[in-house]
């Protein structure tokens, strides 16, 4: 499952989401991950998360988390959960959980 996160909200930003998920899904762009402390990482606009569960959290400084489990998100997304299983989508929000299938 690969998950995107911008910093900011304009369309620029929801465009450039879209662009970097469609180069690596549909081109096979590589996916590069960088080391913590690398110096290009606080310049980064979008980065992406890779992997069965990503965390969002508003708590996170950009460039300081190498994981690629965590992303930085707005405070009304903190501590969203969103796990991707074979044909299901589940996102966590506290204790509620919703799910969708993909067929």
């Amino acid at each position: 499952m690969l998950v995107a996160s911008g910093f900011g909200i304009d369309k620029t930003i929801i465009n450039g989401l879209k662009c970097v998920l469609y180069m690596i899904r549909v081109v096979g762009s590589p996916f590069i991950a960088l080391p913590k402390k690398h110096p290009a990482s606080k310049r980064l606009k979008i980065v992406v998360s890779a992997g069965d569960r990503t965390r969002l959290s508003c708590t996170i400084k950009p460039g300081t988390h190498p994981e690629q489990d965590i992303l930085c998100g707005a405070g009304e997304f903190d501590g969203v959960e969103i796990a991707g299983l074979k044909v299901e989508l589940n996102l966590k929000i506290s204790r509620m959980v919703i799910s969708r299938r993909f067929l």
